[in-house]
């Protein structure tokens, strides 16, 4: 594999222009009065950067880095939440002695003319495995005191939040699923700190800061070579791409649920790099499961697969991916060990294969695809 250098992608999100953001659902207004002392909070909705859209790879995806105390993000191509995504938003006083107030509330993404979104307060319900399963809008805004200062941090997708031990908030995150969080690490994406002052019953808009993504992602291009009239069709068959040689999927117990990522906790607890297991394997197929689709086929000739996995240290040993692949209608099987390599929250890990017929066998070649330099991979 040519072009070696390891670079922070686009997981990221980034502050859109919002529409005034309801406090009810739509077509239902909030009968109750805003209490005394009181302003309603609605707050600002962020989007995501081209890296992580349902469109594929784009070369103005940003970069991030951190250079002492300062994020320094290139490119600002920004890309709204799907429609119907859920967040959670959690409030918390600062500086008062064990006795702040704390909300959690809930949001649902929705698409006001095609342009522009909006976040309305919802209640959500889940499945055995914790995913959102169905969400209904509701009219309750968010109600914050006048002249306190409080301290934002905001997660998506909603999932079912698990009560820690020690009295905290946390989730549960797999292969296969994304998590994007307020991050500490990163001062660009970290808690956004407000005083609200006015008042009582004005509206008071929050504009959240970027969220990172907590998980990493690995993405795969593969393409016939260019002029090669031998290969006229590519396709992913029934079985998938298998991934094997990624952390064990872990999970810490206590009386209630299992979890292995925490939001409320100072410092935050976050995903970590663990050591691959040989015996930890998953599958990528096409399912409607998805919203956001693994596998597209680009054209009849290029396909592109992408899926977030668990942060993993293969740098003693290896990540397994075996692609299930139709070549000219022929079954064919292709392995790729990924190994020496620290796969990290919040970085995207994209290699282009290269498929050509030799001798009346198909072959193919693997890059490393950098996303320091624009290369034309579309």
């Amino acid at each position: 594999m040519r072009n070696e250098q390891r670079m922070k992608t686009a997981l990221y999100a980034l502050l859109l222009a919002a529409a005034p953001l309801p406090g009810c659902s739509s077509g239902e207004e909030s009968a109750a009065p805003v209490p005394v002392g009181k302003v309603e909070v609605r707050p600002v909705l962020p989007g995501l950067l081209g890296s992580v859209s349902e469109n594929g790879p784009s070369v103005r995806t940003a970069a991030a880095r951190t250079d002492g105390q300062e994020d320094i993000f290139f490119g600002k191509d920004a890309e709204p939440l799907p429609n119907g995504s859920t967040l959670w938003l959690h409030v918390k006083e600062q500086g008062a002695g064990g006795a702040e107030e704390e909300y959690t509330k809930s949001y649902v993404v929705r698409d006001l003319d095609g342009t522009r979104q909006a976040l309305y307060p919802c209640r959500v319900e889940y499945d055995e495995e914790g995913n959102v399963s169905q969400v209904t809008e509701t009219g309750v805004p968010l109600y914050l005191t006048i002249g306190k200062t409080y301290e934002f941090r905001a997660m998506s997708p909603a999932k079912r939040l698990v009560e820690t031990d020690d009295g905290h908030q946390a989730v549960s995150v797999n292969h296969k699923e994304y998590l994007m969080a307020t991050d500490d690490r990163y001062p660009s994406s970290a808690k956004t700190v407000v005083r609200l002052d006015g008042d009582d019953g004005a509206v008071h808009y929050v504009k959240l800061k970027p969220l990172a993504h907590q998980i990493s992602r690995l993405e795969f291009t593969i393409r016939k070579e260019k002029n090669d009239p031998a290969v006229f069709s590519l396709d992913v068959m029934p079985q998938g791409v298998e991934v094997s040689g990624v952390q064990k999927y872990y999970r810490i117990e206590n009386e209630k649920l299992g979890w292995n990522w925490c939001w409320t906790k100072s410092p935050q607890v976050y995903l970590e790099a663990k050591t691959g297991d040989a015996d930890e394997r998953f599958t990528i197929r096409r399912s409607a499961a998805y919203a956001d689709s693994f596998i597209t086929n680009k054209n009849a000739t290029e396909l592109y697969i992408k899926c977030p996995i668990l942060p993993t240290d293969a740098y003693s040993g290896a990540v397994v991916v075996l692609f299930n692949l139709s070549v000219n209608g022929i079954p064919t099987q292709y392995e790729m060990m990924l190994n020496q390599k620290v796969f990290e929250a919040a970085y995207t890990y994209h290699y282009v294969g290269t498929v050509k017929m030799e001798n009346g066998v198909s072959t193919i070649t693997w890059q490393y695809v950098s996303w320091n330099e624009e290369l034309p991979i579309l």
